[in-house]
This record gives C-alpha cells, sequence and structure tokens, in this order.
C-alpha cells in the first residue's frame, strides 16, 4: 500500500511540473531563489540562529537526561538521583557491565534484608493449575 501511495504522489507531483519552457525557467529560478534564501538565514539574522543554538542544546540535554532514564528503567538498577549528565553519562554504551550492588551512575543500590510484603506462602500459591 505505501508503494502504491508513493506512485500515485509522485505521478501527481510530476503531472502537476509545467511543460511551457519558459515556466519551467520561472520553477527553476523559484526553487534556486528558495534555496539561497533558506541556507542564507543565518547571514541575515544571526540573532535567530543564536536562539535556535540554544534550543538545540536545551533539547540535547533534555535528550541525554532522558536516554539515561531509560538507561536506569531497562537495566533495572534503581531510580536515578540527578541529571544523566551530573554523573558523566554520555549517551555511549558502557565497555563493562556494572556491579550488581551498583546503580547507573555509580552509587550503591538499596538493599533489602528481609522480605517487606504482606503475601502469605498460600497466597502466592496459584489456585488452580488445570490439568497435568
Amino acid at each position: 500500500m505505501l508503494s502504491f501511495r508513493s506512485v500515485v504522489l509522485l505521478g501527481a507531483a510530476i503531472y502537476l511540473l509545467p511543460k511551457d519552457p519558459a515556466r519551467q525557467q520561472q520553477l527553476e529560478s523559484a526553487i534556486h531563489n528558495a534555496y539561497n534564501y533558506s541556507t542564507t538565514v543565518c547571514d541575515r539574522q544571526p540573532e535567530a540562529c543564536a536562539k535556535a543554538g540554544e534550543i538545540y542544546e536545551d533539547l540535547k540535554a533534555k535528550a541525554i537526561f532522558g536516554a539515561g532514564l531509560i538507561y536506569t528503567i531497562a537495566v533495572g538498577q534503581g531510580e536515578p538521583n540527578g541529571s544523566p549528565a551530573d554523573h558523566g553519562y554520555t549517551g555511549k554504551p558502557a565497555k563493562t557491565a556494572p556491579p550488581p550492588t551498583l546503580r547507573w551512575d555509580g552509587t550503591p543500590r538499596r538493599q533489602t534484608t528481609a522480605w517487606q510484603g504482606t503475601l502469605t506462602s498460600s497466597d502466592l500459591s496459584p489456585d488452580w493449575r488445570g490439568n497435568h
């Protein structure tokens, strides 16, 4: 279905192209002007490009933080403290696996010494197992 849609859209785009050489020249000129206008926007408006750079850096920092959270959840090493970037997480996989007593940021994991649940052994056993 995707290829059929692509063929139809490509055919429609080709159909809408002009046949007249003068109009083809106008279209080509308009495309070149639009390309030049979009590639030189930082020369004309440096403050807009500076703001875009700030937004990019902010999004990058958030992405690194999110990657650290996902890594923590996927590996199952507990809840993170602070930003992954604060603890040296760069988004690159670790060369060695961390010991199971440490979390992704190197701090010790919270250890439980005894069973803290309220379920009894009869609560944990299944009521029915089916026919064997």
